[in-house]
């Protein structure tokens, strides 16, 4: 169970009262009950959480609304104050719902406000920070963009004519990004005899949205996939990657075809070290791909990146206060020794839940926090994913390093600065404190101490094998 002191975090009983589905559907009842439009609340559950001790909680809840009469199921994404606005925030969202602004959902209100842990609530669409989200759920704004795709086969943009269009919800990150499938059926034109002027009459194409929260980063995301996707066209070995069919600026949507294959790390405990092996030599061909990427991380910025991370764990488990200072001040020492190589193209986030796979070949997707970066940060980043699913027990002892072994070795093979071992451990240590350990402070896992003691281990065992 998670150490929360009293005095870490001022907004700390508010938090554990909306991370308590029990609580929480007490209050939101309540609410409703006020509301007195003869709703009632029938299960709430929590689908995602994100906390940052001391400087932001927010959660995605699922919840089952009904009347005598219907029932309904409602999104609903809740912020806790930090800055004691959420009464403005709350009159701010009341006033846009007047105004018609707001999505009206069948059952419920558009927002709600809960004063007693100082949370606003918004419903699903009605994100206060992404904007375009209550766009893309408009059906006539969707179509009149699908229409730009220009039908399912790149070689023939005429002859195609929209016909029906399925979305799906497939992934909501508040005030970041909105991710749905759909399946698009394409319709031939007819002739005057009223057959299709050619065959197939009718073909179903698969693709993805991707709602951004500006402008800037949706562009962004669709020069890298593009460029990445050229780049892959050459050579059989790379990871497969999404080709980019168009960026709507309007509703700040990036559109791509969908890859083939499941995601790796539902499947973790059958990869096996050939797969891992494979995954190597992909991402070392996309390390050598020219691309313009803006964003840069250093080794010195990983540095402040991991002391903020040791900051913020310390908050809610103090008792992790020694190895994670060893840890740092390690990380510090062995910082003016590393050798520096030019920095190239890096996925930042490369980890198996970014990968699929066919049973035939990988593909990799999510680009949006490509960076500049030190070639054997993504290296890095694969190798304390792995460590941190063996932790939560996703992967059996000892297969994290097999894995992590066949995928650096190849890696290295087909990369041409090959091996830095003192640099990838490096990066490994800070990366397992910086994005694993954190991740269970984020999310609030219950079971996070174990997980934080088994990652900050392998940490110091990377760093003692650099030092020796």
């Amino acid at each position: 169970m998670n150490t929360l002191d009293e005095g870490v975090d001022e907004r700390l009983q508010a938090v554990r009262i909306a991370n308590d589905p029990a609580r929480m559907q007490a209050l939101l009842g309540g609410c409703l009950l006020r509301r007195g439009r003869g709703e009632r609340l029938e299960s709430l559950a929590i689908q995602r959480i994100f906390y940052l001790p001391g400087v932001d909680f927010s959660a995605v809840y699922d919840v089952r609304l009904a009347t005598d009469g219907e029932k309904a199921t409602q999104i609903l994404f809740g912020s806790i104050s930090y800055e004691g606005d959420a009464a403005r925030q709350f009159a701010k969202a009341e006033s846009k719902a007047a105004k018609g602004k707001l999505v009206a959902p069948g059952l419920g209100a558009p927002a709600y406000y809960l004063p007693e842990i100082d949370m606003v609530l918004w419903a699903y669409p009605n994100d206060p920070k992404l904007k375009a989200l209550r766009r893309n759920v408009e059906p006539e704004a969707v179509r009149e963009a699908l229409v730009h795709l220009g039908g399912p086969a790149a070689a023939v943009r005429d002859g195609w004519r929209l016909g029906a269009v399925n979305q799906a919800l497939v992934r909501y990150i508040p005030r970041k990004r909105c991710v749905f499938r759909y399946e698009i059926e394409w319709r031939q034109e007819r002739g005057p005899d009223g057959a299709p002027r050619s065959l197939p009459a009718v073909v179903l194409q698969h693709v993805f949205g991707k709602v951004y929260d500006s402008d800037e980063p949706g562009r962004e995301a669709f020069a890298v996939l593009a460029g990445l996707w050229r780049a892959s066209q050459g050579d059989a070995r790379w990871l497969r990657v999404p080709r980019p069919l168009h960026y709507d600026p309007g509703l700040r949507t990036l559109w791509q075809a969908a890859l083939p294959g499941s995601h790796l790390a539902v499947q973790a405990g059958q990869v096996e070290p050939r797969l891992a092996a494979a995954i190597g030599r992909g991402l070392a061909l996309l390390h050598q791909a020219r691309l313009q990427v803006r964003p840069l991380l250093t080794l010195d910025d990983e540095l402040v990146k991991l002391r903020q991370a040791v900051r913020l764990v310390l908050r809610v488990h103090p008792e992790f206060g020694a190895p994670l200072a060893h840890i740092e001040a390690a990380l510090e020492r062995a910082l003016p020794g590393l050798s520096r190589l030019p920095l190239v193209p890096a996925h930042g986030t490369f980890k198996l839940n970014h990968l699929l796979h066919d049973g035939k070949a990988v593909g990799l997707i999510d680009f949006d926090s490509v960076v500049l970066a030190d070639p054997l940060y993504d290296v890095a980043n694969f190798t304390s994913d792995l460590h941190y699913l063996e932790a939560q027990g996703v992967l059996p002892p000892g297969r994290a390093a097999k894995l992590a072994h066949a995928f650096h070795e190849s890696y290295a093979m087909h990369a041409p600065w090959g091996r830095r071992d003192t640099v990838l451990d490096w990066y490994v240590a800070s990366l397992l404190v910086r994005k694993q350990a954190l991740k269970c402070v984020k999310h609030l896992h219950a079971n996070a101490a174990p997980k934080i003691h088994a990652v900050l281990q392998e940490a110091v065992s990377r760093l003692g094998r650099s030092e020796n």
